[in-house]
């Protein structure tokens, strides 16, 4: 029983993942045969997939359910992917006037791997509780599979199944066909690992952008309706790898900054009234200097600060200097 029918779900072709973008180097054409690569996230990490169900779900997914997850991917990739996506003017003379649902590949050979927890383990214990799960079918390519296999070791693929689908045009191609077989899967996986790599950065800078809106709400003055409006949240649909590693550095400078400005402003409120004091207790000291028993006025007196007329009754200076005669 499959992962999805033990859900209660039946997944729809519109709900299945769709494989990595396939670049030009996966695409090989010789001698009217057609080779193809394709790559899907194994199980599909992102949390969402009728297949496994939430990301908790995905970790106890069992190996037993593997080879029914890879044949749904399969009828997905028959029935929707390739009718899609392959231009028929590539496709074998005897399938460009067929009907869609006929242009299927003849031989859709694949290899997949990825970790599994071992017998009694919960995923606590780090990396010594997971096994690495490999699988792999030739769909009639003898030794294809193997091929596609090595490729995935080769460039350490974890977490993925890759397809290459052959379009047979009728000519046999000797070893070549296992060059073509390894050349699609290398290229489609390198695609593949750039992807994730990129999908990282994405969630990065979504994560950081939303630390920099906390920040810049906690420095800015709210509206006039009394609520922080944040900017539009920026779009990292056409992210290359290069631009992506730069904004991140890019972020985490401005998010150092808006820190070091939030962290001044919360210690700026406590300083504030021993400033004032200070200034408070600066000016009374100049002001007993002005009335000083010397009699002398002070230099802000005689700089054009004109002093207020001391009350007779206060005893002191002012009252020592009457004139003698009245004495």
């Amino acid at each position: 029983m499959s992962i999805a029918s033990w859900l209660g779900v039946v997944p729809q072709d519109e709900d299945l993942p769709w494989p990595t973008i396939t670049p030009p180097e996966a695409i090989v054409e010789d001698r009217s045969s057609l080779f193809i690569g394709y790559a899907f996230p194994f199980p599909d990490l992102s949390g969402t997939s009728p297949l496994v169900g939430t990301r908790s779900e995905r970790q106890n997914v069992p190996a037993k359910a593997f080879p029914n997850i890879i044949a749904t991917l399969l009828s997905h990739l028959n029935r929707t992917v390739q009718p899609a996506t392959v231009p028929v003017d590539r496709l074998p003379d005897h399938l460009r006037s067929a009907p869609p649902s006929k242009r299927g590949a003849m031989h859709d050979m694949y290899a997949a791997t990825t970790h599994v927890l071992k017998f009694a383990r919960d995923g606590s214990g780090g990396p010594s509780d997971w096994a690495r799960w490999e699988g792999e079918d030739d769909d009639g390519e003898k030794w294809g599979a193997s091929k596609i296999a090595k490729v995935l070791k080769e460039e350490n693929a974890e977490d993925v199944i890759v397809f290459v689908s052959r379009w047979y045009g009728g000519i046999m191609l000797g070893p070549d066909r296992f060059v073509h077989i390894t050349n699609v899967a290398r290229a489609t996986v390198r695609a593949y690992k750039a992807e994730q790599r990129i999908s990282a950065l994405r969630r990065q800078l979504e994560a950081l952008d939303a630390r920099a809106v906390e920040l810049r709400a906690s420095l800015s003055l709210p509206s006039s309706d009394g609520a922080y409006k944040p900017s539009k949240p920026t779009s990292y649909a056409d992210l290359t790898e290069e631009r992506g590693k730069r904004l991140v550095v890019a972020r985490r400078k401005m998010i150092e900054l808006l820190e070091k400005k939030l962290e001044q402003t919360r210690t700026a409120p406590s300083s504030a009234p021993d400033a004032m004091d200070k200034k408070r207790k600066a000016d009374e000291d100049g002001e007993d200097e002005d009335l000083s028993t010397t009699g002398t006025p002070s230099k802000k007196l005689k700089a054009g600060v004109k002093a207020q007329t001391p009350d007779v009754s206060w005893p002191g200076s002012f009252l020592a200097e009457e004139d003698p005669k009245a004495a």
